[in-house]
């Protein structure tokens, strides 16, 4: 998500280190988004990062199964996605999965809300300097062991 915001010229960042979450947060201001992602919504660390961004005024997003977790409740905005998982299941690809789509629709939705913008700032990004250097990808350079009818189904 970082990396898609910065192509259309948005800031953000993504933060896994509790310590650093905690700094990132008290450095919030009115006008700023801090969005916290827990599957249970329940994560400690996660609860208290999102709370301390509110303090600081900033607009608080929660990302979370479980709608009436301590994470919502700290949220200004709870959004859920709907997959389920055990208690021995942990990052399961499905909750990945279900948090990616919500991701890919949030950022959908900031294109939507400033296509100039975003356009602009696509291009701009796409032909920075040293960016014609940069060798493409081909399955056939990358991986040459697999077998060309595999490929040709790529």
């Amino acid at each position: 998500m970082k990396h898609k915001l910065m192509r259309i010229g948005l800031r953000g960042d993504a933060v896994s280190n509790n310590h650093f979450m905690y700094m990132q947060a008290t450095l919030l201001k009115a006008g700023d988004v801090a969005m916290g992602v827990s599957h249970s919504g329940t994560s400690p660390e996660t609860v208290h990062s999102l709370r301390l961004a509110r303090q600081a005024g900033a607009t608080t997003v929660a990302i979370t199964h479980n709608l009436g977790s301590p994470l919502c409740e700290e949220a200004d905005f709870c959004l859920i996605n709907g997959n389920r998982q055990g208690m021995l299941q942990g990052d399961s690809i499905g909750t990945k999965a279900a948090q990616l789509f919500v991701f890919d629709l949030l950022y959908t939705l900031l294109v939507q809300s400033s296509p100039e913008q975003a356009r602009e700032s696509k291009l701009r990004t796409m032909n920075a300097p040293g960016h014609d250097k940069i060798i493409p990808f081909t399955y056939r350079r990358h991986f040459p062991f697999l077998s060309m009818s595999l490929l040709d189904a790529l």
